[in-house]
Formats: C-alpha cells, structure tokens, sequence
C-alpha cells in the first residue's frame, strides 16, 4: 500500500499529466491503489485527469478501471465527467460517453447529477463563456440517442 504522501504524488501526476509516473505508480503499486486514491476533497484520479483534459492518461487508466468510478462523486457531489464540462474539454468528454453503458459511460454518464442537482449538459450550458464546443457536443449526442432525427 502506498504511502498518503505516495498517493498524493499519483494524483498529482494524474491533474498535471506525468504519464510516466502514473505507469511508474501503478507497476509499483497496482490498480487496486488507482481506484482507492483520493485528495482530501474526495476527488479521484479521474476528477483530476477530467478536469486537466489529458486524454493520454485517460486511455491509458480506463481499460483498467470498474464502471463505478467514471461515476464516483467527490465531496461536492460531482463526478468526474463535470470537471471536463466546466473545463471545455470536449475530448474526455467524448471518450467516457462513447464507453457506453455497460462500462459506466452513455447516457447514464451525462445524465448523472451533482449535489446541486445539475447534469453535465445543463453544466455546460450555464456555466459560462467558452462551453460552446462540449455544450455542443452533448446536445448532439443526445438528441441522436433519445430520437431527436425521427421525422414527425
């Protein structure tokens, strides 16, 4: 088991991109220690790779990740997937979605609330200049998933 300190520097490899590090963490210490790790705010390594936009990291923790951490909430309530929202980073975005459902992404993902009772496209929507590229995004993927190109 690693060390708080250890675990620190693993979330801190993930929030500032080190991939060489989080592969280094991860030899030393497995996966198990990858979905175990929390900051003092609840946030996971996903909250902190989300919230960056490292797409390399990402890829690289996903295959090896349960469903349930794309939607564990930190203190505040929030998954991960709100980190990239408010973020603009229509990438991540994109990549937990297009996991689908049966492996914690979809619709499910992007409908998920946080303590304010806000989802990831009404997050995006309101919360400020400079969403339009991910509000975007998910307005689309939504409108294609619940039916919206049906010709009435």
């Amino acid at each position: 088991r690693p060390t708080e300190e250890e675990e620190e520097e693993f979330l801190l490899s993930c929030r500032y991109g080190e991939l060489d590090e989080v592969k280094n963490y991860v030899d030393k210490f497995g996966w198990e220690t990858v979905v175990l790790a929390r900051d003092e705010r609840g946030n996971t390594c996903l909250h902190m790779i989300c919230g960056n936009g490292h797409l390399d990291i990402l890829e690289y923790l996903l295959p090896h990740l349960p469903a349930e951490l794309l939607s564990t909430t930190n203190e505040a309530g929030s998954p991960p997937i709100h980190f990239a929202v408010i973020n603009n980073h229509t990438a991540i975005v994109r990549s937990l979605v297009e996991l689908g459902e049966e492996n914690g992404g979809g619709i499910k993902l992007l409908k998920q609330t946080n303590a304010a009772g806000k989802d990831a496209f009404s997050i995006a929507m309101f919360a400020g200049e400079g969403k339009e590229e991910v509000a975007g995004w998910i307005e689309g993927y939504l409108w294609k998933v619940e039916g919206g190109d049906e010709e009435e």
